[in-house]
């Protein structure tokens, strides 16, 4: 398990739960850097992506639980390193659900919960007609063709389809950067944490954890999860990956009883 703490001591601690599957947040560190005049930022590599794949390979116990477990144990050693600190969990696209299970598992280790770009039940399939819709209007037949070809429904989907419906959304939307082009592959090329050789073994762990986790996380719901600590969610108005408009269903919040 790849760590790495960064910021002043005396700060709340935020944990980044990165998403992808297998996408790291550690080459946004330059991006991050404002955070850490507020906060200890803690960013994990997860089992099978980041320097902790480079390190240690693939792994076939690779499932969204053993993802919570570990962070559970994320949460235990930020608890010991950072005893009179609180925490705050911050899970991005996957890393929502991750992130969600993780507080609530373990509940006296969490402080607050930020989810952004949140997955939930309905997302994925919204996403498929605003695409569809966008690359219409644009005249790209051919794109459309391809999402007709897959289909609406994203429980009939291959982990390859899902990745390219992702990918055409993104090409879609001008509204947004690209997130492969403009944020994902600069902030890899720069990263000191990487090497290029080490770029196309994690092109293969992306991939790998894509085939593996995405039964998984296909329709995931947030609202099985009863949490007690306060829960932000940060939804942009014009993404079509993670819209908003869909229902993104959203954790319950408990108040814990006196």
């Amino acid at each position: 398990m790849g760590d790495r703490a960064r910021g002043r001591r005396r700060h709340p601690v935020l944990v980044v739960v990165h998403g992808g599957p297998a996408s790291s947040s550690i080459p946004f560190n330059p991006q991050l850097r404002d955070w850490e005049a507020h906060f200890i930022v803690v960013q994990w590599d997860q089992r099978g992506a980041g320097v902790t794949y480079l390190r240690h390979g693939a792994d076939d116990r690779l499932t969204v639980d053993r993802l919570v477990a570990d962070g559970q144990d994320l949460l235990a050693w930020t608890a010991s390193r950072f005893s009179q600190c609180p925490v705050v969990l911050l899970g991005s696209s996957v890393g929502s659900v991750v992130a969600t299970r993780m507080a609530d598992r373990s509940p006296d280790l969490v402080d607050g919960l930020v989810l952004a770009n949140a997955l939930g039940p309905g997302a994925r399939a919204e996403s498929w007609r605003l695409t569809r819709d966008a690359l219409l209007a644009r005249g790209r037949t051919k794109d459309v063709a391809t999402l007709d070809g897959v289909g609406p429904d994203p429980a009939g989907w291959f982990p390859e389809q899902a990745e390219t419906v992702s990918k055409l959304a993104i090409e879609a939307n001008p509204a947004v950067p690209h997130m492969i082009y403009d944020l994902m592959l600069p902030a890899l090329m720069y990263c000191p944490d990487y090497s290029l050789s080490d770029l196309r073994a994690l092109e293969a762990s992306m991939a790998l954890a894509r085939d593996r986790l995405y039964p998984e996380l296909c329709d995931p719901d947030l609202c099985d999860a009863a949490l007690v600590m306060p829960v932000l969610v940060v939804q942009g108005r014009v993404t079509w990956s993670t819209p908003s408009r869909a229902h993104v269903g959203s954790p319950r919040v408990s108040t814990p009883s006196s």
